[in-house]
This record gives C-alpha cells, structure tokens and sequence, in this order.
C-alpha cells in the first residue's frame, strides 16, 4: 500500500489507510471483489515481465514472500473467496491471493 500526499497531511492519510486495511481484516471478500481483483492482476501482469529490471522485481517478490513459481496462474485461478490471515500470520501484501 502506498500513497503520495503532501507533508502537512501524512498523518491523516496514513490513519485512512489503517481504517480501510481494518475494514478489509474485517469482513469477507465478495465474489465480486474477488472478481474485480482477478482482472485488475490479469491485466497488469504483462507489465510486471516488460523489461528485465521488471522481471528481476516480480521474481525477487516470488521469493521475498515465500510464494511458489506458478503463483500467477494460481492468482488467475482463484474461485473461492479468501479468508482473513490469522492473528498470528501478518498480511501479506497479496494475502487474499497466495494459498
């Protein structure tokens, strides 16, 4: 998650952005969130392999997160909704779409 503000509104975005990841933790994904998500990464994928600094980023993240080789066919595969991490598991930038 990221954002650019300007530095006399840092405070308030940040505490926007944890009221959102709270509300995400929260509550189920729908069906058409889980949708919505699938597109959104099918369609950005090509850019994530566009160039070799690209590429190396896309598979240094593979590995940085623990995530197996085939994750994004897995990500195009989803059927189900996730469900929220554990209290004990931390949120993975893409949790709802690992394993």
């Amino acid at each position: 998650m990221g954002s650019q503000v300007r530095a006399d509104v840092t405070g308030p975005s940040i505490s926007e952005m944890m009221k959102e990841v709270k509300g995400m933790l929260s509550k189920e994904i729908t069906n058409d969130e889980l949708k919505l998500a699938k597109q959104s990464i099918s369609r950005s994928l090509p850019a994530y392999f566009e160039t070799t600094q690209s590429t190396v980023a896309t598979v240094g993240d593979l590995y940085l997160y623990d995530l197996p080789p085939d994750y994004y066919q897995d990500c195009r595969s989803a059927s189900t909704p996730c469900s929220r991490p554990t209290s004990s598991q931390p949120p993975r930038p893409t949790f709802c779409l690992t394993r």
